[in-house]
């Protein structure tokens, strides 16, 4: 398909002019190939962040940059989307030692509890299998 493009030089105050041949194809080896490879991405970055799942730490702003980093890593931001919630439990210390009485000064300690859930975004991953197009220039 052939196209041509024009660009104006503000510098030199000159119109610039060049014609290019686009061929678009579809080749379905090489779709294969990018699906399976994928699969096995998503497969790689799921068994990366299911220690995140199990163990999340105590800091939300951490386990958010190691997940990305995870996703960044595999190459699978647009395909997997996770969620980090936080639990507040408030546990009630007795401030002297022994066994305490109903009038024992106590102070309310907070604890936080996180989680880390993914999944993948299906919408992106049918885009991702429908769309394998490949477009070659030549100038």
């Amino acid at each position: 398909m052939p196209l041509g493009s024009l660009w104006f030089d503000e510098e030199k105050q000159q119109w610039h002019r060049w014609a290019e041949r686009w061929l678009v194809i579809r080749s379905d080896a090489l779709a294969r190939k990018q699906i399976k490879g994928l699969e096995k991405r998503l497969v790689k970055a799921e068994l990366a962040l299911a220690p995140l799942v199990a163990r999340p730490g105590q800091d939300a702003a951490v386990l958010q940059q190691k997940a990305d980093k995870i996703l960044h890593r595999y190459r699978v931001s647009s395909y997997l989307s996770f969620t980090i919630d936080k639990k507040f439990h408030y546990l009630k210390v007795y401030e002297n030692p022994g066994r305490p009485s109903p009038h024992s000064p106590f102070r309310r300690v907070r604890q936080t509890q996180l989680s880390l859930t993914y999944q993948r975004v299906p919408a992106a991953i049918a885009s991702f299998h429908n769309a394998r197009w490949l477009a070659l220039v030549r100038y």
